[in-house]
C-alpha cells in the first residue's frame, strides 16, 4: 500500500492519505533504498515519531480498520525491510 491513495480513519471521521508525488530507488552494494515523497497534509499531527509514545485515544473503529488493513498486508509477499532511525 505505501503511500497509495486511500481511506484511513482517524480521530474526527475519514481522512484520505496524502497523494504519492514520487519514488526513487537507489542501489549501492546490492541493496536497494526506497525514498518516497508524499503531499503535504493540513490535518492536525497526531505524533511526530513512529513509535508511539503515549495514548492517542483512537476509536474502536480506528483500531479495526487498522487491523483489516494489517491483514491485507499480511498476505502481500515481499522482501523490502523498512528501517526508520528510532528503530536504529
Amino acid at each position: 500500500m505505501g503511500g497509495r491513495s486511500g481511506r484511513a480513519t482517524g480521530p474526527g471521521g475519514p481522512r484520505r492519505r496524502p497523494a504519492l508525488l514520487g519514488v526513487h530507488d537507489e542501489t549501492e552494494d546490492g541493496t536497494v533504498y526506497r525514498a518516497e515523497l508524499s503531499a503535504g497534509v493540513d490535518e492536525a499531527i497526531l505524533s511526530f515519531y513512529p513509535v508511539l509514545h503515549e495514548d492517542l485515544g483512537l476509536s474502536d473503529s480506528w483500531w479495526a480498520d487498522l487491523a483489516g488493513a494489517l491483514d491485507r498486508l499480511s498476505v502481500t509477499a515481499t522482501d523490502r525491510v523498512a528501517v526508520r532511525t528510532q528503530y536504529m
